[in-house]
């Protein structure tokens, strides 16, 4: 199904907002009551589809 630029803007920021959020609790443990295994798993979430993003743009701009 077609999706906007906003769309993927949104998915982006979103996954970006929550791997950085994984940096900063890696380094600080703010967010005690998360364990670090839960923020690793969120940011390899977010990571992956990124990756998945990535690949599908490449393949809807011939590239892939």
């Amino acid at each position: 199904r077609p999706i906007t630029t906003t769309q993927v803007s949104q998915s982006v920021r979103r996954y970006l907002k929550t791997v950085a959020s994984a940096e900063i609790q890696r380094a600080t443990r703010v967010w005690k009551e998360y364990p670090h295994e839960w923020w690793d798993e969120q940011a390899n979430q977010a990571l992956g589809a990124l990756k998945a993003l990535r690949s599908a743009m490449a393949d809807v701009q011939g590239e892939g």
